[in-house]
């Protein structure tokens, strides 16, 4: 992969997010950017971020959804149960 170069708003933004992840975020974050930048610029809008969610329900709901079965299962009743710490 070729070497990249920030631009001053792609900066500014990576150093306001507070990535709720870790350095492998960031990683992931920055080769993802790297590969939809054009002449190896990264610009503010090839930053990618994963939504920060605040409240546990609504964080729940996405787990949820991300977890629903949609093949055609027999089973007449499914529960998911998931542990907030």
């Amino acid at each position: 992969m070729p070497e990249c170069t920030l631009s001053p708003s792609a900066l500014e933004v990576l150093s306001n997010y507070s990535f709720p992840g870790n350095v492998r975020e960031l990683e992931n974050i920055l080769q993802r950017a790297a590969t939809l930048c054009e002449d190896n610029l990264i610009a503010a809008d090839n930053l990618e971020f994963m939504p920060v969610v605040t409240d546990p329900t609504e964080q729940l709901d996405q787990i949820a959804l991300l977890c629903k079965d949609d093949s055609t299962s027999t089973s007449t009743s499914t529960s998911t149960t998931i542990e907030l710490r």
